[in-house]
């Protein structure tokens, strides 16, 4: 039983061909030259499935294509396989062996400095890539107390993108390692560069990459980055529709926030709570805890904060009404989103306008908007900023009474709003569906939709869908 526990994947087999396999990988390792061999050894250290040249080139301390040559010697071997992207990873079986040989044959001192590289590579890159599709975030890394530094590799904002993408499932792993590692400052800084991407819809995997960095930073005594971290914890559980949750985590961190006075991570907290009291029906308090954010991001001069404070009251505004003010402070916050060059951010603010135009009646600006808002959410690939555009289309569209269009735009918004478990966008877009079908006649098929929308906020607490919902269906007998 000792045994069992203990083994690793190889050990385990010479109850049955583990020396067999060793003596058939040590035939293969032994034919490569020894800058190949030792690129074999350092490659097991990275704990992600994959490594892109990039990474290699990290890892083995050679240039992009010094590590090509090797990477190509190890695969020409079969010690390697390369996937549909460019990819370098191990046969579980391999990795075992390459981990066994680097302890064999590598200095500890060689293992670290590797192990220093390749976290200093997802970090560097993760920021970069934040800074490439996000430049207006940055300031807020800033005013939080977070010193974050990029790579210094020049990327594209599609290679940003496609870099995130790629390494999506591997950032939690990695947070975990740093840690493992005791560099528990570096699944920090991963945490806080991937917090835009994040949020765009990737709220399952978010949440364990913040578990871990919200106790790596506790455990460094970085109140700092705990309260940051644990700020971008509430905005994903929010999106998801953890209500309760998230006003804890919220809360805690404006009590840490206060406590080390900390401005810009007071503000960020103030309006994220602020934005779940709107959908609780808190209109008051909420329209208390925007203002008092937007004065702390001028008081401190965030540009980025201010805008994005302005959308959340904006939204408040729409919400009971007023939709000339709201109309005004989206308007504003999309100038400044512009002069950041926040793509992201002037997304969300045309898409609020579109349906501020639309409840206005204004149904072609409301359309022209809409259209612009869901382009720039599908060139940054956000998905929940392109589910919340497509929907507000879908709704402008229905008034216009193009309603195949409308349909097909609102069920598309539907199917990303699920696929990314933002359960508020689901609840509104089977509104929005339902009073679609109530116009169309088709009175049966749009109470079972409210139905589905009144369910999902009753879950949530979302007052506002709720009361819509209930609304839609009592009209409907």
């Amino acid at each position: 039983m000792t045994r069992l526990h203990r083994a690793g994947p190889l050990d385990l087999l010479d109850l049955g061909g583990g020396a067999a396999i060793r003596h058939v990988f040590g035939c293969s390792y032994r034919l490569l030259d020894a800058e190949a061999q030792r690129l074999f050894r350092l490659l097991s250290l990275n704990p992600a499935p994959h490594s892109t040249l990039a990474c290699v080139a990290a890892l083995s301390d050679v240039d992009e294509i010094g590590a090509a040559r090797l990477l190509h010697r190890l695969a020409s071997a079969h010690l390697l396989r390369c996937d549909a992207l460019g990819r370098y990873g191990f046969h579980d079986l391999l990795r075992a062996y390459a981990a066994e040989m680097s302890l064999a044959m590598d200095g500890e001192a060689e293992r670290q400095a590797a192990v220093d590289r390749l976290l200093e590579h997802y970090c560097g890159t993760a920021v970069e890539a934040s800074d490439t599709l996000y430049p207006g975030w940055s300031g807020s890394w800033r005013h939080a107390g977070l010193a974050l530094k990029p790579s210094g590799v020049t990327l594209s904002p599609g290679a940003a993108l496609s870099w995130l993408d790629s390494e999506l499932a591997s950032f939690g792993t990695i947070c975990q390692f740093a840690v493992r590692q005791g560099r528990p400052e570096r699944a920090v800084t991963l945490a806080a560069a991937l917090h835009r991407y994040l949020e765009a819809g990737h709220g399952t995997e978010a949440l364990s990459i913040y578990e871990c960095a919200v106790d790596a930073a506790r455990g460094m005594g970085d109140s700092e980055g705990e309260a940051h971290l644990r700020t971008n914890a509430g905005v994903i559980l929010r999106l998801l529709g953890r209500y309760a949750s998230a006003v804890e985590e919220l809360s805690e961190a404006l009590e840490l926030c206060r406590r080390i006075g900390n401005r810009h991570g007071q503000a960020r907290s103030l309006s994220n709570l602020g934005i779940i009291e709107e959908r609780l029906g808190e209109f008051a308090s909420s329209a208390a805890r925007h203002s008092e954010a937007i004065a702390l991001y001028r008081e401190i001069d965030d540009p980025f904060g201010q805008a994005a404070a302005l959308t959340n009251l904006g939204n408040l505004e729409e919400s009971i009404g007023e939709h000339t003010e709201a109309a005004q402070h989206f308007l504003a916050a999309h100038d400044i989103f512009a002069a950041l060059g926040e793509r992201a951010g002037q997304a969300i603010a045309l898409s609020n306008l579109g349906q501020i135009y639309s409840s206005l009646g204004e149904d072609t600006l409301a359309v022209a908007k809409l259209r612009e808002a869901l382009s720039l959410f599908r060139e940054i690939e956000h998905r929940d900023g392109e589910a919340t555009a497509l929907s507000n289309l879908g709704t402008a569209l229905c008034r216009q009474a193009k309603f195949d269009e409308s349909l097909w735009h609102l069920e598309q918004a539907l199917e990303i709003f699920q696929s990314t478990k933002h359960r508020y966008g689901e609840a509104s877009v089977l509104n929005a569906i339902g009073e679609a079908l109530r116009t169309m006649g088709r009175d049966g098929e749009a109470a079972q939709r409210h139905r589905l929308a009144l369910a999902i906020a009753a879950e949530t607490g979302d007052e506002d869908e709720r009361g819509r919902a209930a609304a839609a269906l009592e009209s409907l007998g």
